[in-house]
């Protein structure tokens, strides 16, 4: 499993030692696109912080959003895309485990294989493998339905201050549309100090490429458009 993590911060630092082994503090998050799985119908974000120095490093998790995630729940987030809670047992979950498993696995592989000249950012989020009765519904095998409803986020900076992120949703099964699955976020560094960001997200059923009535979230959310003004304190 190769998860892909954005870095929030990071310092070495070095103490003028001949064996040249830096203190390490580095957090990075990476994003889980669970939201039919996930506390609240919201994304699950996880927070790995690296810390000790460069020859014994320490890794902790934790969540970003401070929800109450224990670390058995955080790994398998970060491995199958839902939380120990939700694994079951019988023969046919582990059947459905380990197909989510090897499609997250073959997404990795897929997106590694893109050279990076091209984009920054590159990654294939897959939803979460349907149960035998999902499946029937959609008269598809679990992981067949995946592989065919794979979402693609690719990202690019454009120039120094300018950062272009965008993802789609292939939905081969459905009705949806190009259009229908469009996310989009444009980031643009005003200086040292503030950030403008424009961001177009679909709705939650577009997002795991459901038809209308599938999806079973806490709460559907509708298709969102935000602007948004940062600004970073050093200290």
């Amino acid at each position: 499993m190769q998860p892909t993590f954005d870095v929030e911060q990071g310092t070495l630092r070095f103490f003028g030692t001949p064996d040249l082994d830096p203190a390490l503090d580095i957090t990075a998050i990476n994003t889980v696109r669970a939201p039919q799985q996930s506390l609240n119908g919201q994304d699950v974000r996880i927070r790995a912080t690296i810390g000790g120095t460069l020859s014994t490093p320490t890794l902790t998790l934790s969540s970003a959003d401070n929800l109450p995630l224990s670390q058995s729940d955080l790994l398998s987030y970060l491995i199958t895309g839902q939380p120990a809670f939700a694994l079951d047992y019988t023969t046919q979950q582990y059947v459905n485990q380990l197909a989510a498993v090897a499609v997250r696995s073959a997404g990795n592989v897929i997106s590694s294989a893109i050279p990076r000249s091209l984009f920054d950012v590159v990654e294939l989020q897959t939803p979460t493998v349907l149960t035998a009765e999902d499946a029937q519904a959609h008269s598809i095998s679990p992981s067949l339905f995946n592989l065919l409803n794979t979402r693609a986020v690719l990202g690019k900076q454009l120039n120094n201050n300018l950062f272009l992120n965008f993802s789609t949703g292939f939905c081969a099964q459905t009705s949806k549309t190009f259009y229908n699955n469009l996310g989009l976020r444009l980031e643009y560094r005003l200086g040292r100090t503030y950030t403008a960001q424009f961001g177009l997200e679909p709705g939650s059923s577009d997002l795991v490429c459901a038809r209308s009535g599938t999806v079973q979230t806490i709460q559907q959310t509708p298709p969102q458009i935000g602007i948004d003004f940062l600004r970073a304190w050093r200290f």
